[in-house]
């Protein structure tokens, strides 16, 4: 019996010096993300345009042995992947040769759960390392300046319900579910503010394995006997504050 209570003794201590040693954090800052197309089994692939967004979240540190913890976070995304064309091929397009660089820009909302380990070797600095799992809570489509224009010009206007469609198509066609590979570092300034850099390489491929609308399929890629993949990378470089 004394020595359960022993037991029981040195674990709630166990517990308390841990709790006292957790920290918890807020970080956020710019996100360039991009997708990679490719096919299944063929190379080479296709890198498509980095496109610009953000990052913010939380994170709450664990320590395991005093260089080592363990880093769960869980953080918002703006990410997705960019589109331009210009030069010759937009005057061709509109006939207009002071209509610079058309865009259009493909974006994906993630809520993102890294399981992260971090290794300490000073008391600023940190690297950080491990899987995560995003899931995708909805798309968007955003058209620069230049390309409204370009189809307004041709009576083909591309807001409302034209993107709506393209949104919803997006949805259809795209998993939600990823898992990936992160790692990074931090530098730790006196006070508990750090920066921190991180790139991040998704694991699967986010298409589904059928083309379709509204329901209606309208190709089977399985039945084709080759998949296209679009897999997901990006760069995160952001400010935080641990207390």
């Amino acid at each position: 019996m004394k020595k359960i209570i022993i037991a029981v003794i040195i674990a709630a201590a166990s517990v308390s010096i841990v709790s006292a040693q957790m920290s918890f954090g807020l970080r956020g800052g710019f996100n360039s993300s991009t997708y990679v197309l490719g096919m299944e089994k063929i190379s080479p692939t296709i890198n498509l345009g980095n496109n610009p967004g953000f990052y913010v979240g939380g994170q709450v540190s664990i320590p395991i042995i005093e260089i080592l913890a363990f880093q769960p976070e869980l953080f918002y995304s703006y990410d997705g992947t960019r589109f331009a064309i210009k030069g010759s091929m937009v005057e061709d397009m509109s006939g207009d040769s002071s209509i610079g660089t058309v865009a259009v820009s493909a974006i994906t909302h993630n809520i993102n759960l890294p399981l992260l380990f971090k290794l300490s070797p000073s008391k600023s600095l940190g690297v950080v390392a491990g899987p995560y799992i995003s899931y995708s809570v909805g798309h968007d489509i955003k058209f620069n300046s230049n390309l409204k224009k370009v189809f307004d010009d041709q009576g083909l206007p591309i807001t409302g319900a034209i993107s709506g469609m393209i949104v919803d198509a997006m949805d259809e066609n795209s998993n939600k579910f990823n898992l990936g590979f992160s790692f990074g570092a931090e530098y730790v300034f006196d006070g508990g503010f750090f920066i921190d850099t991180r790139y991040n390489v998704g694991l699967l491929n986010v298409l589904s394995k059928e083309v379709k609308y509204g329901g209606v399929v309208y190709l089977d890629w399985d039945e084709v006997g080759v998949m296209p993949t679009l897999k997901y990378s990006s760069f995160h470089i952001g400010v935080g504050y641990r207390f």
